[in-house]
């Protein structure tokens, strides 16, 4: 199996040459080489706190107020979903 590469270059100065290509032929993996820390990456996305959900917008009203900005006040309504929209 042979692996074809595109190169693209732009202004291209006087007496540069083209890039060589790779010599020779690499091993082929059947194998994943990482998967047991992408599983471990894919565990710790479910562990944080859901994007926009209320104890998100929470604690970054928080953050805000701890920072010295103005922030809205926290209300019933505060990370609700708004209605379908016509």
């Amino acid at each position: 199996m042979f692996r074809y590469f595109l190169v693209l270059m732009a202004g291209q100065l006087p007496g540069q040459a083209m890039p060589k290509a790779l010599e020779g032929e690499e091993e082929e993996h059947n194998t994943v080489r990482y998967e047991a820390e992408r599983k471990r990456k894919k565990g710790d996305r479910n562990d944080k706190k859901k994007f926009k959900s209320k104890e998100w917008i929470l604690a970054k009203k928080e953050r805000r107020r701890l920072q010295g900005k103005s922030t809205n006040p926290d209300s019933k309504y505060t990370g609700r979903s708004r209605g379908p929209k016509f």
